[in-house]
């Protein structure tokens, strides 16, 4: 609306009119203009009466007809396209569980009546929502046919950035736009969008436990146990929204000497370990997979030879120290924690409960006492043989007295015998003691030969 001010009496007045043409396609445009006298109430005033301004003709119109053409690359679709990421860059993992890529395509040329597509491809992230055709990270999107001159077509794709891993770098989308036709063998645009991934190691914390242990020197001597089991309970908590894929693990032990068999246990997850046997250090090696918002418990499990602890003991104290490292890939953090059990040794057992050393005193104290009884016998002559020492000398009168005898010739072989054997039966001979009786003066002398040795032979 253009308001004029008679009050200048102008002959001529001459009004410009712009216009904005909302389609931009070449042609024939028709334009028409007319004029006429406004009858609002708000122009109607004591001062002025819209009776006294006339138009002749009464509402006149008028219409130009303008051709509108192109020339040179104007004539020809000109398609261009741009991506536009909604997170952060670089964006940190599990920060948000919906990001948005949208793909603008935008034609500053004449309008497009040919099918165009994109290929899209996406890697990092799956695929939440998206207006096209396709699985997985593979999709086929059509654009609308025509696209008008400097007309917009948005393509926006919805990712789940929850489901994304450490492994998963950076999010990538390749698109090709295909401007002229959908065929693969025609030209098309590429554009790659790469969008970098920080990790939040911070979500992972590390903690665990031991016990301290208490031995006795009668465990050592109890035969029956000869080792004892010690554990160090380790715990990995996630409490990110990301999973942890090939987490490494490395469980270390120190003092070796006192140890004897090594366990390691995993609860709830799979894993797989190997094993490095050193000089002094034991090492395990751990790869699992660590889900966003779960715990996983790593138990060492050690077997301490109670003999090797009473021998390698310093003070009253030994200590079993082990050490998990964490490695959270492809990042170059590294968390660590050390447990340690305190093993206590002392001496329990008293000279009563002792029983290696109470029968070690009762042989020594048994062969004292056998020792003195055998003195005291011995001093008062238990072991000396008199009666033997009577009978040889009652022997050695009793032959003293045959020499003193003369036998006769007859009998001078017997006298002999007799002799030979009393001195070969020295020792065994049994001699009974009977009263010696006075010698007669009559009688046969080879009779009194005969009595003297029937009664050394009886």
């Amino acid at each position: 609306m253009k308001i004029i001010d008679l009050s200048l009496k102008e002959a001529n007045i001459i009004i410009d009119v712009d216009v904005d043409i909302d389609n931009y396609e070449p042609g024939s445009y028709m334009f028409t203009t007319s004029i006429k006298l406004n009858s609002d109430d708000t122009f109607k005033t004591r001062d002025f009466n819209e009776t006294w301004v006339t138009i002749s003709p009464e509402n006149p119109s008028t219409s130009l007809e303008i051709e509108r053409r192109c020339s040179g690359e104007s004539c020809l679709p000109q398609l261009n396209m741009s991506l536009e990421w909604s997170g952060s860059q670089p964006y940190k993992l599990g920060s948000t569980n919906l990001e948005i890529v949208t793909i603008r395509f935008k034609n500053h040329g004449n309008s497009s009546y040919a099918q165009t597509c994109a290929h899209l491809k996406v890697s990092g992230a799956r695929i939440a929502r998206i207006g096209c055709v396709g699985q997985d990270t593979i999709y086929k999107c059509l654009l609308p046919i025509p696209i008008r001159r400097e007309a917009e077509h948005l393509i926006e794709m919805m990712l789940n950035m929850s489901e994304s891993t450490n492994k998963d770098g950076s999010l990538m989308v390749d698109v090709k736009f295909y401007n002229n036709s959908c065929s693969l063998e025609s030209e098309f645009q590429s554009l790659e969008f790469v969008v970098p991934f920080e990790l939040d190691t911070e979500a992972v914390v590390l903690s665990g436990s031991s016990n301290n242990r208490t031995l006795a020197d009668s465990e050592v001597i109890d035969t029956a146990l000869e080792t004892f089991e010690d554990q160090h309970e380790y715990t990995i908590e996630n409490n990110g929204s990301i999973s942890w894929q090939d987490v490494r693990a490395v469980i270390k032990w120190s003092n070796t000497r006192i140890i004897e068999e090594y366990k390691i246990l995993l609860t709830s997850v799979r894993y797989k370990c190997d094993v490095y046997n050193a000089t002094d250090e034991m090492t395990y090696i751990c790869m699992f997979n660590l889900d966003r918002q779960s715990a996983v418990k790593i138990i060492a499990i050690i077997e301490v030879s109670e003999k090797a602890v009473e021998k390698y003991v310093i003070g009253k104290t030994i200590n079993v120290t082990s050490k998990l490292e964490l490695y959270l890939l492809p990042s170059e953090t590294k968390k660590e924690l050390s447990l340690t059990t305190v093993i206590q040794y002392h001496k329990e057992l008293s000279l009563g409960h002792n029983k290696f050393v109470i029968i070690i005193i009762a042989i020594i104290v048994a062969v004292l006492i056998l020792a003195l009884l055998i003195f005291v016998l011995w001093k008062f002559g238990f072991f000396n043989r008199n009666t033997k020492k009577k009978l040889i000398e009652e022997k050695k009168e009793d032959e003293r007295r045959k020499s003193m005898k003369r036998p006769t010739e007859t009998n001078t072989e017997d006298i002999n015998v007799i002799e030979g054997n009393a001195e070969t039966l020295d020792d065994d001979l049994e001699v009974i003691e009977e009263p010696l009786q006075a010698e007669p003066n009559t009688g046969d002398t080879s009779d009194q030969l005969s009595l003297i040795c029937e009664a050394e032979i009886h």
